[in-house]
């Protein structure tokens, strides 16, 4: 256990990959799913127990798909773990939101990002976190449409994302439609 620990842990994303490939290409076997095996009945201490695995398993997966791992946590079960969903989406890149609609997917239990969280959410909160997994020219069309939608226009709100999506105005047609 202490091996795993000082060989896996502080290792950057790159660093495990190599890592892995290198177990596999050694002993012809998947480094992850030797942990899993290995580590799946430890008992019940605060060091060696269901935790321990998580993190080690956690550690050893790329970066996306333990993110769409942890979103997943948050979302399938009983109730919402609305503190780690935010924690989790609020500052992705345009580019982690892509891999993390992906990779979740990929993951068990997994699927239609967006279907899950319009499933156990609802209102301004449910928006909100579609907002920070949708691609930003989509989430700008949809506040367009916010804007000149009901009874007149928000003049105001219109401009101001007009101004904000003016260097991306192509894209944002594209979504509007």
């Amino acid at each position: 256990e202490d091996a795993i620990i000082r060989v896996v842990a502080g290792k950057t994303p790159e660093q495990i990959i190599t890592l892995r490939d290198k177990f596999q290409e050694k002993f012809e076997r998947s480094l992850f799913d030797w942990v899993d095996d290995e580590t799946w009945d430890w008992g019940t201490s605060i060091f060696f127990g269901a935790n321990f695995r998580a993190t080690i398993l956690g550690l050893l997966r790329p970066p996306a798909v333990q993110l769409a791992y942890s979103v997943r946590d948050c979302i399938v079960g009983w109730g919402t773990d609305d503190t780690g969903l935010i924690t989790n989406l609020v500052h992705l890149s345009e580019r982690r939101r892509r891999e993390l609609v992906a990779a979740y997917a990929e993951v068990p239990n997994g699927g239609d990002l967006y279907e899950h969280i319009k499933g156990d959410t609802s209102g301004d909160y449910q928006q909100a976190l579609l907002a920070l997994v949708k691609p930003a020219p989509q989430v700008i069309a949809e506040a367009l449409t916010g804007a000149m939608k009901g009874l007149g226009t928000s003049d105001e709100l219109l401009i101001n994302w007009m101004l904000i999506a003016k260097d991306r105005m192509d894209e944002v047609r594209d979504a509007f439609r």
